[in-house]
């Protein structure tokens, strides 16, 4: 009787730390949404490309007003830009840039409600535990595309480990809806293309284990080419499925127009990748915490540094959840041990994977195991190491969350930045505006604000084009 009473009470105690728990989540949702709205996301790629793109497609830019250079003319021909339009989608329903910032900051609580909804994770606990991950936080309020299509890989590979150890048979709407996630990540970023890869192989064998198999070879059939419809019209159209990046198939080169991109910190240039992507996640070599810039969206640090595109997971976090999920694994069986197995395919996968040290490109690492720990370590079981979870999980995600935030006084939690009119007045040379007359094309490069030299954002009528080469402006006048 008093060890049942005894349980109880750490059962209402539990509750009680859940629902602060949720109350927590509402808050920094609220602050995370009020930054997202307000601050205009002004790290490099949102300024030079994802922010123009999502205008360009949303019709915001015309070709009349600006013409992007050469090189961004390709990317929009093959980059995977799902994500960019659903940006511009944002960006023309609030009327503002700040919009695009909106796909990143509901990744978030998509995640958390997937969690919540299909594997009975509490809410506020999930969005803690997330934002416990400072790539989490930094890339919540930005342009960046990192984040909604590592979410779309998480929220796969998630689904795809339940069916593989679901006890009933799969069925077709299984299949169908495990396929979205899939198509959504293989469509905004190349990178994420192999770990679809990875969860449509166990999808197949599960597929090919249940007795109603045949019900699902059309799903596959029309699926399949779906999923990697980008990769496979880049194949036919241009004969590179990553078309415009360089690309090579046993030594032959494919066609490309801009060559891979490389950046390591220089005492790791000639160590293996895996090594360097372990490193990574350990935050080896980084600054101690509260040094300011010690983590930024595009996990930029001085080149000399050990930090140097490295990091962004908060090492202590990181490998707590990690000791966590591997005990669940040790004294569960079932879906913990499937969810490690993943983990670790995982892994082998994304470990040699070019530039997988900027996590950013493989956040669904981090990510999966986070959400897998969730999954497994806050379920309703009776015994006391569960009930010791449901107690102290969401008090250490709490804590991390707020270790991470307080660390950067609060400037990725709140808001911190300019909106637009600022930026423009700050970084923009008015100077050069006001030298460009009314219904003249002009030919200018100022990366990464070439495109907020734009007509539109100055209230005047005149044609810009992007371009680094002289060559490629014409007739125009050329702004130095």
């Amino acid at each position: 009787m008093k060890a049942r009473a005894r349980a109880g009470v750490v059962d209402r105690i539990a509750r009680f730390i859940a629902l602060l728990a949720s109350l927590g989540a509402l808050v920094l949702l609220g602050s995370v949404l009020h930054a997202a709205l307000h601050d205009v996301s002004q790290a490099y790629d949102s300024l030079y490309y994802h922010v123009p793109f999502a205008a360009h497609f949303a019709g915001i830019v015309g070709p009349d007003t600006y013409t992007f250079s050469p090189d961004n003319q390709e990317r929009i021909k093959g980059y995977a830009l799902l994500a960019e339009h659903l940006q511009g989608a944002l960006y023309w329903l609030t009327g503002r840039p700040e919009g695009a910032n909106l796909l990143a900051y509901l990744s978030v609580p998509c995640l958390a409600a997937y969690l919540r909804f299909r594997h009975h994770v509490p809410a506020g606990a999930a969005v803690l535990a997330l934002f416990a991950l400072p790539i989490v936080q930094t890339h919540a309020t930005s342009a960046y595309i990192d984040l909604p299509a590592n979410t779309c890989a998480t929220i796969f590979l998630l689904e795809v480990t339940t069916l593989a150890t679901a006890k009933r048979a799969l069925r077709r709407r299984d299949l169908v809806l495990a396929l979205i996630p899939a198509t959504l990540a293989a469509q905004m970023r190349f990178q994420l293309a192999p770990t679809v890869l990875l969860g449509l192989v166990i999808l197949a064998w599960r597929s090919w284990k249940s007795r109603h198999k045949k019900k699902l070879v059309l799903p596959w059939i029309v699926g399949f080419p779906i999923v990697y419809g980008k990769p496979l019209s880049n194949l036919v159209r241009f004969g590179n499925p990553v078309y415009p990046v360089e690309l090579g198939i046993l030594g032959h080169p494919l066609p490309f127009h801009e060559t891979r991109y490389f950046a390591s910190p220089p005492s790791l240039e000639h160590s293996p990748q895996a090594k360097r992507f372990l490193y990574s996640l350990l935050e080896v070599g980084h600054p101690a915490l509260g040094t300011p810039g010690r983590w930024t969206v595009d996990q930029y640090a001085p080149i000399d540094s050990e930090a140097y595109r490295m990091g962004g997971t908060f090492a202590p976090w990181l490998v707590t959840v990690a000791i966590l999920l591997f005990v669940c694994a040790v004294l569960a069986k079932g879906r913990a041990r499937a969810l490690v197995g993943v983990l670790l395919a995982l892994t082998v996968l994304v470990a040699p994977s070019p530039q997988s040290h900027e996590v950013r490109y493989y956040m669904v690492w981090p990510l999966f195991l986070v959400a897998g720990t969730l999954v497994v370590a806050m379920r309703e079981g009776r015994t006391r190491f569960d009930r010791a979870v449901r107690l102290l999980f969401p008090l250490a995600a709490s804590a991390a969350c707020f270790t991470v935030a307080a660390s950067t006084d609060f400037e990725w939690v709140a808001p911190s930045g300019s909106h637009l009119e600022a930026m423009v007045a700050k970084r923009v040379d008015q100077k050069t505006i006001d030298g460009i007359r009314d219904g003249e094309t002009v030919c200018l490069w100022r990366p990464p604000l070439t495109f907020f030299y734009g007509a539109s954002f100055h209230g005047r009528k005149y044609h810009v084009i992007e371009a680094e080469d002289p060559n490629a402006c014409g007739s125009a006048r050329r702004i130095e």
